[in-house]
């Protein structure tokens, strides 16, 4: 019924399901591609889509035989791993290099990289001191717009701003294109393993006991532990943070952290890696 009690128009002929099923019709009759269709008709279909499917659900490694994701993986990494950050920086910044450079910046010492990409952003016209003070509050502490040279701010500003989604090549879908984003894979799979395991038993033992009902405030507090930041730090900090660590705020990792927030309370082993202090970019405490 529409508004005022008249009867809206019936449509017997489903516009929709008559294209997908002819679609479907030609796929199945294996017709070869159209002319000038080019060499792409040949090539993996890939979306952001697929590719975010395939790294959550693709098992990517099984010790014991128990497969992990690959998206369970990186998560465990972001959280957890020192040396994330880091890496995360470098392959942000190899991907924006690799515009005006060829493949060896990403194999090229960080400084190197770096020094690349930002070649690269000014010759698109990209340039710390371009940012506004908006863009800076938004991206950078208060400490940091007040003591960054522009040529770091800016690099900051890049790599806060570039989330680990599949919206943009820089993410992996398999462990092969992840490369040297993922430290310790093994040891991370033990963890994510640990992990899930204890949820299934605290949540068989009383199913009102789920990660879902944790709170977010103990999850922050607890990841400003992991991170080095000081305790009862400003949001802006938490925020940076968590962005350096590849996550959209501090409000989006803590929504990741639920899942791994009791096994890494209760102990279980996390990866470690060394990480050069910077700004918020501080070693752990564990």
């Amino acid at each position: 019924m529409r508004p005022g009690g008249r009867l809206a128009p019936q449509h017997p002929c489903d516009a929709k399901r008559e294209d997908a099923e002819q679609a479907l019709t030609l796929l199945a009759a294996g017709l070869p591609p159209g002319p000038g269709a080019g060499a792409w008709a040949v090539e993996p279909w890939q979306t952001s889509f697929v590719r975010y499917w395939q790294a959550t659900f693709r098992p990517a490694v099984a010790p014991g035989g128990q497969p992990v994701s690959l998206l369970a993986l990186l998560h465990y990494q972001q959280l957890y791993d020192p040396g994330f950050a880091d890496r995360w920086r470098t392959r942000v910044l190899a991907a924006i290099a690799q515009q005006t450079c060829d493949g060896v910046c990403r194999a090229a010492r960080p400084q190197a990289v770096e020094r690349c990409a930002l070649r690269s952003m000014a010759a698109a016209g990209v340039t710390g001191t371009g940012l506004s003070g908006d863009q800076l509050a938004h991206w950078l502490t208060e400490e940091e717009v007040n003591q960054l040279p522009p040529q770091e701010a800016l690099v900051r500003v890049v790599v806060r701003s570039a989330r680990l989604d599949g919206a943009w090549t820089v993410w992996p879908a398999t462990l092969a294109e992840a490369g040297d984003l993922l430290g310790s894979v093994f040891r991370t799979a033990r963890a994510v393993n640990a992990a899930f395991a204890l949820n299934a038993r605290i949540e068989a033992a009383n199913p009102h006991h789920t990660t879902a009902h944790l709170s977010p405030e103990r999850i922050t507090a607890h990841l400003a532990q992991h991170w080095g930041l000081p305790e009862g730090c400003s949001r802006p900090i938490l925020d940076a943070a968590a962005r350096d660590r590849a996550f959209r705020d501090v409000a989006g990792a803590v929504e990741v952290a639920r899942p791994f927030y009791l096994s890494a309370r209760a102990g279980a082993p996390v990866t470690s890696a060394p990480l050069t202090a910077g700004g918020v970019r501080q070693s752990p405490r564990t």
